[in-house]
C-alpha cells in the first residue's frame, strides 16, 4: 500500500507550487487570467516591470486610459467595482513602489494621471473609504516625489495644486500632503492666487449671514467657503495669523470662528492679541465657552488671579470636577481645605440639583449629597433615571436611607415611559437595597415594590426581570 501523502505535500505553499515547474504555473495562471480581468491585469504589470521601468510605465499608462475611459453613465456592479479597486490599488503601489525609485519624473506623470481620473472612479464606484485612502496615498507619494526633485517648477506644482482646488467645487481639499512640494515660495504664490480669487467673489456672498445668501448668490458663498478653507490652511502652513484674520474678518461676525484665531494668537506668542478677540463682544455668542482658552491666555500674560477668579466663576455655573481641581491645586498651601469645604456647601445650593447631585456624589462629598436629597428631593424627581440610579450606587454604604429615596423616585419615571434600557440597572438596585432601612416613617421594601406592581402590572418584561434577581434560582 502506497504511504498516504501529508498535508503538507498538497497545501498550497512557495516551496510546493516550485515544484509544478514554470510550465504548469504559467498554464494554471493563463487560465485563470481569462477569468478575472483585475488578475489578467496585474500579470500584464508584472510582465511589462520584468521589461524594465519604462516599459512598466508605459503599461501603467495604457491602464490609466482605460480607467479614465470608463463610462459614467451608471455606477459599477459590485463584481466589477472590486476588480476596479483591486487594479486601481495595484496601479498605485507599482507607480510609488517599482517606477519611481528609477523613474522619479515619469512618476510624477502617472500619478498626476492617476490622481486626476479619482473623481470618474469615486462616481462609478460610490461613497468607498478604501478606494478615497488609496488617492489620498497617490497625493502624499506625489508631494515627496515632487520635494525630492531638484528640478521641479514651483509654478508646476502651484498650478497643479489650483487645479485640484478647483477640481473639488463644493469642498476643500487637505493641502498638508502639497505643503513639502510647494514650499514657502509655492504657498505664498498659491496664496497670491486663490486670494485673488476669493477678493473677485460678490462682497454680498460673503459679508452678509449664510441665510442672507441663498438664492443668485448661493454659488458664490458656496465658492467663498471653500476659499477660505483653503486660505486658512496656507495661513497655518506660513505660521501668519495675519493672513488667517484678514480672510476671517471679510465675514459676518456671527461666522467668525474667534477663538480659533485666538488659540493661533496664543500660539504665536501674542497672548495681549488673543485675549483681545475672546473679549470683543461681537463674538461674545462664540467664546462664551471657551474658557479653557481664556485661561490659557490669562496664564500666559501673567494675570494668575484673574484666571482663579474665572476658574472659581465657571465652576460655580458649570459644577466642573476638574476645574475645582484645577482652581484648589493652585491655592497657597494650608488654604485649599477650607476653600473647597466653603465651595462645596455652595454647590447644595445649585440652581440645578440634578447637576449639584452629580457633582457631590462624583468629588465625592456624600454627606452633603445626602443633605441634598433631603432637602431637594421634589427638584431631584425629574432628573433623569439613570443618574438618580448612579447617584444612589455612591451613596448606598454611607446613606443607605437616601439611596432608597433616589431609587423611589427613579422607578415610577422608568416603569411609567416604558424606558426598557434602564429595566435591568432599575431591577439590580432595588435589589441591592433590599434589605436597607428606608427613610423613617418609610414604606417597607415590600410594601414599596406590592405598590409598583399595582401601579405597572403590564410591565412583564421588568417584574420578569426583577424576580430574576431578587430570588436568584438555586444552582
Amino acid at each position: 500500500m502506497a504511504p498516504r501523502k501529508t498535508r503538507s505535500t498538497t497545501s498550497v505553499t512557495l516551496t510546493n507550487l516550485e515544484r509544478l515547474g514554470a510550465a504548469r504555473l504559467a498554464a494554471l495562471l493563463m487560465e485563470q487570467g481569462k477569468r478575472d480581468r483585475a488578475f489578467r491585469e496585474r500579470l500584464a504589470l508584472a510582465i511589462a516591470a520584468e521589461a524594465g521601468a519604462e516599459e512598466l510605465a508605459e503599461q501603467i499608462e495604457r491602464r490609466l486610459i482605460s480607467l479614465s475611459h470608463l463610462s459614467r453613465r451608471s455606477r459599477l456592479g459590485e463584481a466589477r467595482a472590486r476588480e476596479v479597486l483591486g487594479e486601481v490599488q495595484a496601479l498605485r503601489d507599482v507607480i510609488a513602489n517599482d517606477v519611481a525609485p528609477a523613474l522619479p519624473g515619469r512618476a510624477i506623470d502617472l500619478l498626476r494621471r492617476f490622481i486626476a481620473m479619482g473623481p470618474t472612479i469615486l462616481d462609478l464606484i460610490g461613497d468607498s473609504e478604501a478606494l478615497a485612502a488609496v488617492f489620498d496615498r497617490a497625493e502624499a507619494d506625489l508631494s515627496g516625489l515632487w520635494a525630492g526633485h531638484a528640478t521641479r517648477d514651483i509654478a508646476e506644482v502651484v498650478e497643479w495644486v489650483i487645479g485640484r482646488i478647483e477640481q473639488e467645487q463644493e469642498r476643500a481639499i487637505d493641502l498638508r500632503p502639497y505643503e513639502r512640494a510647494l514650499g514657502e515660495g509655492g504657498l505664498r504664490l498659491l496664496a497670491d492666487r486663490i486670494g485673488a480669487a476669493f477678493g473677485a467673489l460678490p462682497r454680498e456672498a460673503v459679508g452678509q449671514r449664510w441665510a442672507h445668501t441663498i438664492g443668485r448668490h448661493y454659488d458664490s458663498r458656496v465658492r467663498a467657503m471653500v476659499l477660505r478653507q483653503i486660505l486658512r490652511q496656507i495661513a497655518d502652513a506660513l505660521g501668519d495669523v495675519d493672513a488667517l484674520i484678514a480672510v476671517e474678518s471679510e465675514f459676518h461676525p456671527t461666522e467668525i470662528d474667534a477663538p480659533a484665531i485666538a488659540q493661533r494668537l496664543l500660539a504665536a506668542g501674542r497672548a495681549e492679541d488673543a485675549l483681545s478677540w475672546l473679549d470683543n463682544p461681537r463674538f461674545e455668542r462664540v467664546t462664551r465657552n471657551a474658557t479653557g482658552l481664556r485661561l490659557e491666555v490669562l496664564e500666559a500674560l501673567g494675570r494668575r488671579d484673574d484666571a482663579q477668579a474665572l476658574r472659581l466663576m465657571t465652576f460655580e455655573r458649570t459644577l466642573d470636577v476638574p476645574l475645582l481641581r484645577d482652581y484648589l491645586k493652585r491655592l497657597p498651601d494650608f488654604t485649599d481645605a477650607e476653600a473647597e469645604k466653603r465651595i462645596v456647601a455652595r454647590a447644595t445650593e445649585h440652581r440645578s440639583a440634578g447637576e449639584a447631585l452629580a457633582f457631590l456624589t462624583t468629588w465625592p462629598a456624600l454627606d452633603s449629597a445626602a443633605a441634598l436629597v433631603d432637602s431637594r428631593l421634589a427638584e431631584l424627581k425629574p432628573v433623569p433615571p439613570d443618574a438618580l440610579l448612579d447617584a444612589a450606587t455612591r451613596l448606598r454604604e454611607s446613606h443607605p436611607a437616601q439611596a432608597v429615596t433616589l431609587i423611589r423616585a427613579a422607578a415610577p419615571t422608568i416603569l411609567d415611559s416604558g424606558f426598557a434600557h434602564h429595566y435591568a440597572a432599575l431591577a439590580r438596585a432595588m435589589v441591592e437595597v433590599r434589605d436597607l432601612p428606608p427613610a423613617a416613617e418609610g414604606q417597607t421594601h415590600d410594601g414599596w415594590v406590592d405598590e409598583l406592581r399595582m401601579r405597572f402590572p403590564r410591565r412583564d418584561a421588568f417584574w420578569s426581570r426583577y424576580r430574576e434577581l431578587d430570588r436568584p434560582a438555586p444552582t
